[in-house]
């Protein structure tokens, strides 16, 4: 009993030592907004401020022509070449999209085509901005918004089609111009150098004609047979994902 005792004197004779527990680790901020100095980091100097960039992509292309609409799956490259004022760009922009059509129907003129096969593609160039936000994402990218007017030129290439008359035959081609406008948002790497520097963006397109062509002849010797006004607006409406790199 004496033993017992002695050890509970002590156990509560010695003092506790209380765990202070580690202070917490701040949580990572995946998305977070710049500040002065940052911003300032990514303007360029004077002989930087000239920039040529591409970028591949893929996504999806809605035709809603004479009456029909046909989808497809695209293939897209997108270029820009301009200048940077502070941390915003002025570019004069390419895009390429094109996809291969199967089963697709539509009028041209008084010719109902259908069960028709080919490629569809466009050409749009025009004036661009883009303006990065102030903020970061993983303290590696930066969001950007982008957008601009466009004037395309896009064609239906025929490599099969059933027709209800003899007045257009597979060799002919359907081709018109058009307005439009480019918008879009991205990310681009943070940092000054640019060389190299990797973006992915989000564009939507979308163009508009009134008129179109029906061409025909060899590819050396086009001949535009007929301009004519279609009854509704010749539409392509494109939703693009793309992923690209600044040379310099």
């Amino acid at each position: 009993m004496k033993l017992l005792a002695l050890i509970l004197i002590l156990i509560t004779t010695i003092p506790r030592v209380q765990a202070h527990p580690s202070p917490a680790t701040p949580k990572k901020k995946y998305f977070r907004k710049l500040s002065k100095d940052e911003r300032r980091s990514t303007r360029r100097t004077h002989f930087q401020r000239y920039l040529l960039k591409a970028a591949p992509g893929i996504g999806a292309t809605r035709i809603s022509a004479f009456s029909h609409q046909n989808t497809g799956p695209a293939l897209a490259l997108s270029t820009h070449a301009g200048r940077m004022i502070g941390t915003v760009e002025f570019n004069l922009s390419s895009f390429l999209n094109a996809f291969h059509f199967t089963g697709m129907e539509l009028e041209a003129k008084d010719t109902h085509i259908y069960g028709a096969r080919g490629t569809f593609t466009s050409v749009a160039v025009g004036p661009t901005f883009l303006i990065p936000l102030p903020y970061s994402f993983r303290n590696l990218w930066t969001p950007y918004l982008l957008g601009g007017p466009l004037y395309a030129m896009e064609t239906f290439k025929f490599s099969s089609a059933n027709v209800d008359n003899n007045s257009f035959n597979k060799n002919h081609k359907i081709t018109y111009t058009g307005p439009g406008l480019v918008l879009g948002f991205g990310l681009k790497e943070l940092g000054k150098e640019i060389e190299l520097k990797k973006y992915i963006e989000f564009i939507y397109k979308g163009i508009f004609a009134k008129k179109y062509s029906i061409v025909g002849g060899r590819e050396i010797e086009v001949e535009t047979l007929e301009t004519i006004n279609s009854r509704k607006h010749i539409e392509e409406h494109s939703f693009l994902l793309s992923m690209g790199i600044y040379f310099f």
